[in-house]
């Protein structure tokens, strides 16, 4: 077999040149023997006056640069960093966490939806469940609920071309009856109460003492605080099995601010503790307090 010019095949089989005649280039395609890489290979051969060149291309090299491209997009989609850990308030150790509704004769509060991480691949921080679980009983705890029933899951996703990073538990919250105890029924939170306060305020740290002098009268709980920073205000709550809730303390010194938290009622009402958020003078405050009364 052979062509006007260029290369063919001798009756051995091996390739030869011809005497091209004067042509500048001719293509010839030739059907070769079975490879291990595909069933056919299709060879172009062009060449120029003075020398030849050739690219010989498969149909399992094109699939594996197919693939090596999908897996690449897909770590680029898929990449970023992870959430920051999320701590869990004091209160939120109360809170307990199911899959199924609690029995007996429990209220239930509401929706409670908890997301950890956030954004699209590279642009986003991944969640985890630990994350979202940690959120969750968090936010329970400010609803005031003792228990959590988890109805689902959503673990980061693809959603079109965007990795989206949030790990997200929604829940219904409940607070469950129970029979109110002795110290609970009976507790009386007169008195002064000091002790320390823990946080961040501005993202720094935060430090100080802090004494309380409150006043009850039936579920009611009104008084007056400050701290060994300048500090001080009102503050006002309501008892309820054996939790100070809808916890308000208001600043009037050194200027305006407002906090909400929750404390738990311990050792009869010597001890209350619990945390608190909210803005001073001009920035954000997020802290803990633990104070007894002698």
């Amino acid at each position: 077999m052979e062509g006007n010019g260029g290369r063919g095949f001798d009756e051995g089989g091996r390739i030869v040149r011809r005497p091209d005649h004067g042509l500048r280039s001719s293509t010839v395609w030739y059907n070769l023997a079975p490879t291990p890489w595909s069933d056919r290979a299709d060879v172009t051969a062009s060449r120029l006056r003075g020398g030849t060149g050739g690219r010989v291309l498969t149909r399992s090299w094109r699939s594996l640069a197919f693939v090596f491209v999908a897996v690449l997009v897909g770590s680029v989609l898929a990449a970023g960093c992870a959430a920051s850990r999320v701590e869990v308030v004091p209160e939120a150790s109360r809170v307990r966490v199911g899959s199924q509704a609690p029995s007996g004769d429990a209220e239930q509060i509401g929706a409670v939806t908890a997301q950890h991480g956030g954004g699209c691949g590279l642009y986003g921080s991944r969640g985890t469940y630990e994350g979202a679980f940690s959120a969750l009983r968090n936010k329970a705890a400010q609803l005031g609920a003792d228990y959590v029933q988890i109805v689902r899951v959503r673990e980061p996703r693809l959603e079109g071309a965007c990795m989206n990073q949030a790990f997200v538990i929604d829940s219904v919250a409940y607070r469950l009856a129970r029979r109110p105890t002795g110290s609970d029924a009976h507790v009386g939170l007169n008195g002064t109460y000091g002790g320390d306060v823990t946080g961040t305020t501005g993202g720094q740290a935060l430090t100080m003492r802090v004494t309380f002098t409150l006043v009850q009268t039936g579920d009611q709980v009104v008084g007056t605080w400050n701290t060994t920073a300048g500090a001080s205000g009102t503050v006002t709550a309501k008892v309820a099995e054996g939790r100070l809730m809808d916890f308000l303390a208001r600043q009037v010194n050194p200027c305006d601010g407002r906090f909400q938290g929750a404390a738990v009622i311990e050792g009869g009402g010597s001890r209350l503790r619990g945390n608190y958020a909210g803005r001073d003078c001009a920035s954000e405050v997020a802290a803990s307090f633990e104070v007894t009364r002698p």
